[in-house]
């Protein structure tokens, strides 16, 4: 027997909300825009650390882009580099807002002049490059926005549950 009109509504609303995180947190603040062509290319610098140490590449997950472009403009707002800041959950909350299942999960965030200098600061950094080179992570998302001449960056690292 085929559902009824009000459960396919019903239905549908539920399948609406499970996406509406997804896209209100892929939104940047009024006259900001990610920076889609950094984001890819902090991945691929990423990828290429990865390899020289014989690692497999990550993966670039939506969920995760999803949950590190809401804390970008979380942190340029706010002006201040911080993991978790007033008025929102911790990483892990944050990734389960953004519908992220996870087993194991790490962040590098970052401000400054350029987002190009960052991949080389975090791997200066020693808590920043065990998350690049942890071999437990398999996937990435990554935000990048700029305000006022400043770049916000997040990565966000994961073991998914498949």
């Amino acid at each position: 027997m085929a559902p009824g009109r009000a459960a396919l509504g019903l239905l549908f609303l539920l399948g609406s909300l499970t996406v509406l995180p997804c896209l209100a947190a892929a939104q940047a603040f009024p006259g900001e825009s990610f920076n889609s062509e950094a984001e890819r290319r902090l991945a691929e610098m990423l990828n290429q650390s990865r390899g020289q140490q014989g690692l497999p590449p990550l993966h670039v997950d939506g969920h995760l882009s999803a949950a590190a472009r809401e804390h970008s403009p979380v942190m340029a707002e706010h002006g201040q580099l911080s993991h978790q800041l007033p008025g929102e959950g911790n990483l892990s909350r944050r990734l389960r807002d953004s519908q992220v299942t996870f087993i194991s999960a790490g962040e590098n965030i970052d401000s400054g002049k350029g987002w190009l200098q960052a991949h080389a600061a975090f791997m200066a950094s020693a808590p920043h490059r065990a998350n690049i080179l942890d071999d437990d992570y398999e996937s990435v998302g990554i935000g990048v926005v700029e305000r006022h001449g400043t770049y916000w960056i997040t990565e966000d690292f994961a073991r998914l549950v498949h």
